[in-house]
């Protein structure tokens, strides 16, 4: 839903005191806002960032509704501001214009660093607290129409029917051992402390807590990370039966496909450069504000539908480009250059001055004309299409290979490797079936399997990072002496870097040269790294790993954050790469287009890992 509301960024001086926290960390739950609504909205939302003293947009005026029972997916690529957006919605974060509707809506954040509880038994009675008040509310209620029945007390026993009915008060235990199957956590001991888990693991035990608290809409942030197959498959058919508002912020294309009812696109530029307005035959779907593009269909229909409209609009801006150079051309010359039959004799002086003026005349008359049209097509012209990040691969080749396949000796090996964790061990090579993995110069290998099987230890063990004999296991590891080996891990680890981009990625070239290979946009290259968003800081990660020209790159879970289409740009472009790649996912999507080798590490489950 488009808005007439025309936000105001701030000024530099403001800073961020206007954006204040005011969601309920300890319930996960946002209240709701008043009056009482069913639906979600979201009218005229714009957030702005202050870079290199000066105020840089990141949402604009972004508009539109989700009814209850709608699942709304939002798209964009890493720093869009989709995080951002759905912490506005939770009340987290003030905007700098702009007002949100909402019911009771719980949040799931992208990254859960921690919870505020102690042990999984108190994130367990956290997630029952308002099925037990519910029933709670209901007998007095029931206590109090039974000794004698009025007005008020009418109403106040059917409000707390209403209520416990709402959120499934009864059937609340049933629910809470059904998400912690579902989310593969049942396993894991009521008086385990929870410092001791993942941050998948505290993740998944947050949203299991949303589920079974029940608020009328959800918001959640990349949900199906660290979630496997059957995960997914649980979590998709709670969403399915949703009655309140759902919008949800993801990369993952499988889940989105089978969810969303509709997509958001904080990528949809209705408005292009220099402040102009997409006319609405050029947007894939319908304008969403002046940031944003709303598609109320499947998602393989708006990425198709998507790729259509920018092509027509850059062959549209292109024709009209060639038309105004037609036009300022004919302006300054074809106009003028007016042909006589012949020219004109000594004594034939009226014949000349009666076609000169003619001749003047039409010259007149041609050139306000072509003026007039350049005038109006450049008012009414397409902007230039924005330009898209391309991934691009280094130059040069790796180190110690002259071309993909060739190479002497094993880059890295792992055979019947051990590691033991908390409550299970991390990696068991020997219970996988998988008793040796290596990794040959040019090698593709995705490693593949459920939660807690050892896919990301088994990266780190391939990395060197981890070694059994050290952290109490056993096993053999080793790699290639001189093999330059670099793992992208599931987080990033820049949360506190006030580094920019642009400096991180020179420290970690050999020749100190910043190239970021289409991973980074030039106006995000010198902001602190601490400012980026999640994805963002994984692009600059990838991109430092990039520029120590590696013999093997290692990518754990790298859909998780990264965009659609960087995504598929990664995989395009590795196709040609020298070197070996290597990456452990459980993306639907991804497992569906490999065509390299494949390693399975489904065993028994364990809880330590992952």
């Amino acid at each position: 839903m488009s808005s007439s509301h025309q936000p105001q960024p701030p000024s530099p001086s403001e800073g961020r005191a206007h954006r204040e926290e005011s969601v309920d960390s300890r319930s996960l739950i946002s209240p709701p806002t008043q009056p009482p609504t069913p639906e979600l909205r979201l009218d005229g939302i714009s957030w702005s960032v202050l870079a290199h003293g000066s105020v840089r947009p990141v949402l604009t005026d972004v508009s539109f509704r989700v009814g209850a029972g709608a699942r709304v997916a939002l798209l964009g690529e890493n720093g869009r501001g989709k995080s951002t957006l759905l912490r506005i919605a939770a009340g987290e974060l003030v905007p700098d214009a702009g007002d949100v509707a909402r019911p009771e809506t719980g949040y799931l954040p992208q990254e859960v660093a921690s919870l505020p509880w102690g042990t999984v038994a108190d994130v367990h009675d956290a997630a029952l607290a308002p099925a037990r008040a519910a029933i709670k509310a209901m007998e007095s209620a029931a206590l109090a129409l039974a000794d004698g029945p009025g007005p008020g007390v009418d109403r106040s026993y059917d409000q707390a029917l209403a209520r416990a009915e709402a959120i499934g008060a009864w059937d609340a235990p049933q629910a809470l051992a059904r998400a912690l199957g579902g989310l593969r956590l049942e396993s894991l001991d009521d008086d385990r402390a929870l410092s001791t888990l993942s941050g998948g693991q505290l993740r998944r035990l947050a949203l299991a807590a949303l589920l079974v608290q029940r608020p009328a809409g959800l918001l959640l942030d990349e949900p199906t990370n660290h979630l496997d197959d059957a995960a997914c498959q649980f979590l998709a058919a709670e969403l399915g039966t949703w009655s309140g508002p759902v919008l949800l912020a993801s990369h993952d294309r499988e889940f989105i496909d089978e969810v969303a009812t509709a997509v958001v696109d904080l990528d949809g530029a209705p408005i292009g450069r220099g402040g102009r307005r997409i006319p609405d035959e050029l947007l894939a779907g319908r304008a969403a504000g002046g940031g944003a593009t709303w598609f109320g269909g499947r998602l393989p229909e708006y990425l198709a539908a998507k790729q259509a409209a920018r092509e027509a609009w850059q062959a549209r801006f292109e024709a009209e480009q060639d038309e105004l150079s037609r036009l300022r051309k004919a302006g300054s010359t074809t106009a003028r250059n007016v042909a006589h039959g012949r020219e004109a004799r000594d004594n034939d002086k009226f014949v000349t001055k009666y076609r000169g003026a003619r001749a003047e005349g039409e010259v007149s008359k041609r050139v306000r004309d072509t003026e007039n049209r350049i005038e109006t097509l450049e008012r009414d012209q397409v902007p230039r299409p924005p330009g898209e990040l391309r991934f691009a691969l280094p130059a040069a080749l790796p180190v110690g290979t002259r071309s993909r396949g060739t190479g002497q000796g094993t880059l890295a090996r792992a055979r019947d490797v051990y590691l033991p964790g908390a409550a299970g061990p991390r990696l068991d090579m020997a219970a996988s079936g998988v008793r040796e993995v290596a990794i040959a110069p040019g090698d593709r290998l995705l490693i593949t399997g459920p939660n807690g099987c050892g896919k990301s230890s088994l990266l780190g063990v391939l990395a060197g990072d981890l070694v059994p004999e050290t952290l109490g296991g056993h096993g053999d590891a080793g790699r290639r002496p001189g093999a330059r080996i670099g793992l992208l891990e599931q987080e990033t680890g820049l949360g506190e870097q006030a580094k920019s981009a642009r400096e991180l990625i020179a420290l970690a070239s050999p020749d100190g040269d910043p190239d970021s290979h289409g991973l980074i946009e030039p106006r995000d290259l010198d902001r602190p790294a601490r400012e980026l968003s999640v994805g963002q800081q994984r692009r600059v990660l990838l991109a430092m790993l990039l520029a120590q020209r590696l013999d093997a790159l290692l990518l754990d879970e790298p859909t998780n954050h990264l965009s659609i289409p960087l995504v598929a740009d990664l995989l395009a472009a590795f196709e040609d790469w020298p070197g070996s790649l290597v990456i452990a996912s459980h993306d639907r999507w991804l497992r569906r287009t490999w065509t390299g080798r494949v390693v399975d590490l489904t065993r028994v489950r364990g809880q330590g890992g992952l």
